[in-house]
């Protein structure tokens, strides 16, 4: 009888142990999302490292990171991203990859804004699945992932918090004593500075400024040269969305 009985707790086990490594398989791969910019892949790594959190989250003025990454993600790396805008802000006229052939490959969806917490985790998640496994228009492309605004959730999130900020780089201003109609003067020529200065993204481990595309970032402080590590590679990275573009 007690050998029986240690049969049977063995068998228990062993059914517990499948029945746990089935649901991890079930479980998204906490993977790092390559962009092939330098600057940004590194203050990636280096958040990983601290916080074994691939999530890229995003704060200050997020938008113009998310035209510059939607725009890179779709053109030079020829992949697919789905966008999910709680707040109706994404605008299409300020990508910087303005061919339809290559809008149709970013799939945008905004929900309601009274999108509760637990409701954009069933979407992101429905998206998901929704982008890699469905009939699409986009099956010659790789699914680079979700991001998110005004919501927490996705590879990449915009909102009031973030490890990653995004500023307007500091320009210098009039000149000192300069009066009213030198200003005026100035004022188209310095819009024009404006415009030429471009963003600072910035975080604890580094920061860098790019314009109007990431890849035209320069280092302005320089981090430390690491090379990205993945964690355990999703089964399904690499597997195509669906879904209408824009």
């Amino acid at each position: 009888m007690e050998n029986d009985s240690t049969d049977n707790v063995i068998k228990i086990l062993i059914s517990l142990r499948h029945s746990l490594t089935a649901q991890d398989h079930q479980k998204p791969a906490r993977t790092l999302k390559k962009t092939h910019v330098p600057s940004l892949d590194v203050l990636i790594t280096q958040n990983f490292r601290e916080t074994a959190s691939p999530h890229i989250s995003v704060t200050g003025r997020a938008i113009h990171f998310v035209y510059a990454l939607t725009s890179h993600v779709a053109g030079p790396l020829g992949q697919t991203l789905l966008i999910i805008d709680l707040e109706g802000r994404f605008d299409a006229t300020r990508l910087t990859c303005g061919e339809a052939d290559l809008l149709r490959h970013i799939y945008v969806h905004r929900p309601a804004r009274s999108c509760s917490p637990e409701m954009l985790r069933e979407v992101v998640a429905e998206a998901r699945k929704w982008m890699l496994y469905g009939k699409h228009g986009s099956t010659g492309r790789e699914w680079w992932g979700t991001v998110v605004i005004g919501g927490s959730g996705g590879d990449v999130s915009c909102g009031w918090k973030g490890w990653l900020r995004v500023d307007r780089a500091v320009m210098d201003g009039f000149p000192v004593g300069a009066s009213v109609e030198e200003a005026l003067a100035l004022r188209t020529r310095r819009q024009d500075m404006v415009d030429q200065t471009g963003w600072v993204v910035s975080s604890e481990y580094g920061s860098f400024v790019f314009r109007d595309k990431l890849l035209d970032e320069e280092n302005h402080q320089e981090p430390e040269d690491t090379e990205a590590k993945d964690s355990d590679g999703d089964e399904s990275e690499g597997q195509k969305p669906q879904g209408k573009g824009l």
